[in-house]
């Protein structure tokens, strides 16, 4: 018996021996072979530069009484014809006036929201996770940059945490704060009645408390006939004078432009819109429409672009850094040295390494990415390229159906 385990285990060290010998064969077989290959994958690449330009908006100087002026509407706020946008003051303190009015109205809407609350959750468990998803939308807001809608929802933080203060206790401690409030707010308004002068819009369109002297110089209408040199003289900011006493500026369009020179290569075969990403606090990618060429310069030519899209977010602006991107391709990476000219397709193509044999596969060149070349990816056929496919690196000698690995 003990002699049979012995022959049992000779035997499974002798078929170990040639499993193992077998394995090793066949990686020195595949690595003596001399076939490498690559594999066909995904890629995206862009193609464009970074610029500086000037924003260009149909715009209107709204004149002051006063040197201090106060907004009444956020900045590029849609406004109605007759609507307040800003208040005129006449000195330091009745600014300081205002902005303790401003306070106190502002108090006043959270305790009211507040009070609404005491109806709305009768279940302090229900305030608790209320202040808990408002409080990640609130950092979510501000690590995007969203400024107005995280103040909005601090304010509405505020209240529920007013809310959550009360209990299940009575809300005459919040009355009573509110009565108090109502007071404080008349007395301010009584005692701040000479101090301001509203300031209205003369027209709908949208509110922008800055001015910066280029309304009436850089204007839709000028962009039509602009020369680069016009354009380069508009960077010469000392002949730029701004506007006395002004309460800001109203934008009669949503529609705004974006005007910068850029090398003339750049400009040749530009379509109807470019994906621009602006740069800066903004951060925003935008299709912009693509309005004018001018290719007259001897290096440099002009590009005028125009969106309708988040005016609010640029209205401030008169100058801006941005990206743009020309073109855009998608499709599969492969090596240069990988592609072949085939004169009986007429087309470019690859070698692909299948049950080992090289196949050739038409390929459409996309673009020129340096060391590689972006082909088009179509998948509505087995004979075209596809992700994975095990890609021929060394060409020479190779036809369609040639045996590449050694038998």
């Amino acid at each position: 018996m003990k002699q049979g385990n012995q022959f049992i285990k000779m035997i499974v060290w002798v078929l170990a021996i040639m499993v193992s010998s077998y394995l090793l064969y066949n990686v020195i077989r595949s690595a003596s072979s001399g076939v490498a290959t690559t594999q066909a994958v995904l890629y995206s690449t862009t193609e464009g530069l970074s610029t500086e330009g000037f924003l260009v908006r149909q715009e209107t100087v709204i004149p002051a009484a006063y040197d201090l002026v106060l907004p009444s509407v956020s900045e590029g706020a849609k406004v109605a014809a007759g609507e307040e946008v800003a208040l005129c003051l006449k000195s330091a303190a009745a600014q300081e006036r205002q902005t303790e009015i401003r306070q106190v109205e502002e108090d006043i809407r959270q305790l009211q929201q507040a009070l609404s609350y005491q109806t709305q959750f009768t279940d302090i468990s229900m305030v608790d996770g209320e202040i808990l998803e408002l409080a990640s939308g609130l950092a979510s807001q501000v690590a995007q940059g969203r400024l107005e809608a995280a103040a909005s929802t601090g304010s509405s933080l505020k209240s529920l945490i007013l809310r959550q203060e009360v209990g299940t206790d009575s809300t005459a401690g919040l009355e009573s704060q509110l009565s108090q409030l109502r007071a404080q707010l008349t007395a301010l308004q009584a005692s701040a009645a000479s101090d301001a002068v509203s300031v209205t819009a003369s027209h709908a369109g949208y509110y922008s408390a800055v001015t910066d002297g280029y309304e009436t110089l850089l204007t839709p209408q000028l962009l039509e006939t602009m020369t680069l040199e016009e354009y380069e003289n508009l960077w010469e900011t000392d002949k730029i004078q701004t506007t006395a006493r002004a309460a800001g500026r109203l934008i009669d369009s949503s529609k705004w432009y974006y005007v910068t020179a850029v090398d003339k290569d750049c400009l040749e075969d530009v379509g109807k819109t470019l994906t621009v990403i602006l740069e800066g606090d903004v951060n925003r990618e935008l299709k912009m429409t693509v309005e004018r060429v001018d290719r007259s310069g001897q290096e440099q030519g002009l590009l005028i672009l125009s969106s309708r899209d988040r005016l609010s977010d640029v209205s401030a602006l008169r100058t801006m850094k941005a990206d743009v991107i020309f073109h855009a391709y998608s499709g599969l990476r492969v090596p240069k040295e990988a592609v072949c000219y085939s004169e009986e397709s007429d087309s470019a193509g690859v070698y692909v390494l299948i049950s080992g044999k090289a196949v050739w596969k038409d390929v459409e060149l996309l673009y020129d990415n340096g060391d590689n070349y972006i082909v088009a990816l179509d998948q509505s056929s087995t004979n075209n390229l596809w992700p994975e496919d095990a890609i021929l690196l060394e060409t020479e000698g190779l036809y369609d159906g040639k045996v590449v690995e050694s038998t």
